[in-house]
């Protein structure tokens, strides 16, 4: 492995950091290299010295945390899933025996936003997820919802959905 080589793995190790900490992180390393090759020590030595990706990753998730740009995709797809998690509007009506099942995904996606993320982060998802299920129900289907008795157990399901922010456990 060379320098650059090197840096190309902390870059893709740090993918999930804001893109000008990882460059000031990337730019730090490169001149510590650059410094101790001018000193004159062999590339072989210095590599053994200098942390791994997977190290790095985690010191510095732990000091700058994820960048907004990684949260928002992790809240869009728990929005897709609360989509999908509804058998009664109709382009998802044929997942009706895989609902309760992309629900208890949610879920769990949800207690990991709020753990990995942070409790705002998370509860941000659960909001948002919730509320979409709510207009969803209401806007699609509130006739066909009365019949079955639908609308009151998805909206008991959607606001346990808000409450899940609530069990995770915060992050240190």
């Amino acid at each position: 492995m060379n320098e650059e080589e090197y840096l190309k793995r902390i870059r893709r190790a740090l993918w999930s950091i804001d893109r000008r900490k990882r460059e000031e992180i990337v730019l730090e390393l490169k001149s510590e290299i650059d410094e101790r090759l001018s000193s004159g020590e062999k590339f072989e030595k210095i590599i053994l010295d200098l942390p791994q990706p997977e190290e790095l990753r985690r010191e510095y998730e732990e000091i700058y945390g994820s960048s907004m740009m990684v949260k928002s995709l992790f809240v869009i797809f728990a929005l897709v899933l609360s989509i999908f998690s509804l058998p009664v509007i109709p382009f998802t009506s044929c997942l009706f025996y895989g609902a309760p099942a992309i629900l208890a995904i949610l879920a769990i996606f949800l207690f990991y936003i709020s753990s990995h993320f942070g409790m705002s982060t998370g509860f941000l998802a659960s909001s948002l997820s919730a509320s979409l299920r709510f207009v969803l129900i209401y806007l699609t289907s509130l006739s066909l919802s009365l019949e079955n008795g639908t609308v009151i157990s998805e909206g008991i399901t959607s606001l346990i959905i808000l409450l899940i922010p609530l069990l995770a456990k915060k992050r240190k």
